[in-house]
């Protein structure tokens, strides 16, 4: 299994409505993708400019063809990611496996 969370901070609160429509349908997307085991966009209730992506992949490779497919490569990556501030953390689910 391949886990990515991704911390995201928009950069014009005038896109905030914009993005979160954004992820909504990236989420969508991703969650029909071969090997897509969880894909969940969350916004935050406390800074409404602030959004967690919370990714399972059945492997890396399920993770690099998801970077070819239209939630990445038609919305995410043009659309969305010029117009935040990205931290991505590549991680390891405690108590999963490997542990």
């Amino acid at each position: 299994m391949f886990h990515i969370n991704v911390l995201l901070k928009v950069k014009d609160p005038t896109d905030i409505e914009e993005i979160r429509q954004l992820l909504g349908r990236c989420q969508e997307l991703s969650r029909k993708e071969e090997g897509c085991e969880r894909f969940e966009v969350y916004q935050s209730q406390a800074e409404e400019d602030r959004f967690f992506l919370c990714e399972h992949w059945s492997d890396r490779a399920a993770w690099e063809a998801h970077k070819e497919r239209e939630a990445f490569s038609q919305l995410y990556a043009p659309l969305v990611m010029p117009r935040v501030e990205r931290e991505p953390h590549i991680s390891t689910l405690l108590g999963g496996e490997g542990e």
